[in-house]
């Protein structure tokens, strides 16, 4: 197991322009800490990067709700290994909206998706403090986004999860 833990984005890059792919890499938990907007794509582009994949952890510190954004995805790329997608801290941000989209359209063998809305704060590295009965009108926002937008279009053979 894989944990990669960004403060900005321009780390993101560094990471993928100086690597080599994570060759023989089963499982990914990537901390999001900062507001990425267009640059949720780079989550697709570390998947990429570790094509052997099958569960991809998303661990979100969001903040504000977006317009829908115009993000471009990598082309020519499908997780085939990818089989459970889960994030932690679901708001119902447009940029991860999205980025559910995409994983669902490119990964063939996905079988669970898991998607938790308790907001999640940022402590220390490795440290992160769960806050299920606070922000209850975020969690409603974020339960109603995901099960009206994101639900109805999750195929038979997926599994989904909200909670």
């Amino acid at each position: 197991m894989l944990t990669l833990q960004f403060p900005s984005r321009l780390q993101v890059s560094r990471v993928l322009q100086h690597s080599e792919k994570f060759a023989g890499l089963k499982e990914m938990t990537l901390c999001i800490l900062t507001y990425w907007k267009r640059r949720i794509r780079f989550v697709a582009l570390v998947l990429k990067a570790a094509p052997l994949v099958e569960t991809l952890k998303l661990k979100v510190q969001g903040y504000l709700r977006q317009k829908e954004l115009n993000i471009r995805w990598p082309q020519n790329f499908t997780a085939t290994s990818l089989r459970t997608f889960s994030i932690e801290g679901f708001g119902g941000e447009s940029e991860l909206v999205q980025l559910f989209f995409f994983l669902l359209r490119r990964s063939p063998v996905l079988k669970t998706l898991i998607i938790d809305t308790a907001r999640v704060k940022y402590l220390r590295l490795g440290e992160w403090e769960i806050k299920r009965s606070e922000y209850a009108m975020r969690r409603n926002f974020a339960r109603e986004v995901a099960q009206t937008r994101l639900a109805p279009n999750v195929p038979s053979a997926v599994k989904p999860s909200i909670m």
